[in-house]
C-alpha cells in the first residue's frame, strides 16, 4: 500500500485547482518548511508538468489531501489543536521527519481543491487569518526548532512582520496593525504552552535541523525566494480566474 515503504508514515497527493478553463494548475505537490515558521507548497500556482509526476520525499502534505498512518497520527497527538487554522499540516510533517520517519509525495494520487473562501474573501488574506498565521508561526518556531534555528527563525519572522506593517502603513490598513498586535499579544499569553510543547518535541527528536535542511524538508533562503517569486507570478496569472472558491 501507499505506506508500505519502510519509514513512510504520511503521503502527500498532487492537488490541482478546479481548471475553470485555465489548464491544470497546481495547488500543491508536497511542500517544504521555512525557519520563519511558514511553509511552501511545491508547485504552487504552476502548470502541472512532468517534473510533478515524480514520486519523492517531501516535507509535508497539504491537509486537503494527505494520507497519514493511523497509529503514528494517534500516538503522536494528531493535529496540534492550538493551530486551529494554518501550520497544522506542516507541523505534522515536521513531526514525522523529526522522529526519524518520512513523508512521501505520490503524484498518482490526484485531487482537486476549491480553496480560499475563508482565508482570502476575494481581497487578499483577511485580518482574522493573518492573526492566526502569525500566531501559529511563532508557536511553530518555539515548539519545533533547535536553539540556533529558532533564533534565526524569530529574526526572519520579525523582519517579515515589519515588512507587513510597512505595507499596512502605506495602505493605511488599520486592521493589519490590529491583527499583528493581537497575534503577538496572544503568543505572549500562550508562550507557556509553546514551551511545554517544545519540551515534548525535543525529547522525541531523532534528527537534527541541519540534516533536515540537507534533505530539503527545511527550505533554504534561496529555495524560499525562488518559490515565492514563482508563486507570485503564477498567482498574478491565475488568481481571480475561477481557481479560488470565492464568489
Amino acid at each position: 500500500g501507499a505506506l508500505s515503504e519502510p519509514g513512510v508514515v504520511s503521503c502527500a497527493s498532487k492537488i490541482l485547482f478546479p481548471s475553470s478553463g485555465q489548464g491544470n494548475v497546481l495547488n500543491a505537490a508536497g511542500g517544504a518548511i521555512f525557519i520563519s515558521g511558514s511553509s511552501i507548497y511545491d508547485g504552487w500556482m504552476q502548470e502541472d508538468g512532468p517534473q510533478y509526476n515524480l514520486s519523492k520525499d517531501t516535507g509535508f502534505g497539504c491537509a486537503a489531501g494527505v494520507l497519514v498512518q493511523k497509529r503514528f497520527f494517534l500516538e503522536t497527538g494528531g493535529f496540534d489543536e492550538y493551530y486551529f487554522h494554518s501550520v497544522e499540516e506542516s507541523d505534522l510533517g515536521w513531526r514525522a521527519w523529526l522522529m526519524g520517519y518520512k513523508v512521501r509525495y505520490v503524484p498518482t494520487a490526484v485531487m482537486y481543491h476549491a480553496m480560499g473562501g475563508t482565508a482570502f474573501a476575494g481581497k487578499g488574506m483577511t485580518p482574522a487569518i493573518l492573526f492566526l498565521v502569525l500566531r501559529n508561526s511563532l508557536y511553530f518556531i518555539v515548539k519545533n526548532f533547535e536553539g540556533w534555528t529558532a533564533v534565526r527563525g524569530m529574526a526572519l519572522f520579525f523582519l517579515k512582520t515589519i515588512y507587513t506593517l510597512g505595507y499596512a502603513l502605506g495602505t493605511r490598513n488599520k486592521a493589519v496593525f490590529q491583527a499583528v498586535g493581537k497575534a503577538l499579544g496572544c503568543f505572549l499569553k500562550d508562550h507557556g504552552k509553546a514551551f511545554q510543547a517544545r519540551e515534548v518535541m525535543q525529547k522525541r527528536r531523532k534528527v537534527k535541523d541541519c540534516d533536515l535542511q540537507k534533505l530539503g524538508v527545511l527550505a533554504g533562503v534561496r529555495d524560499v525566494i525562488r518559490a515565492t517569486f514563482a508563486g507570485l507570478k503564477g498567482q498574478k496569472k491565475y488568481a481571480g480566474k475561477g481557481l479560488y472558491d470565492i464568489e
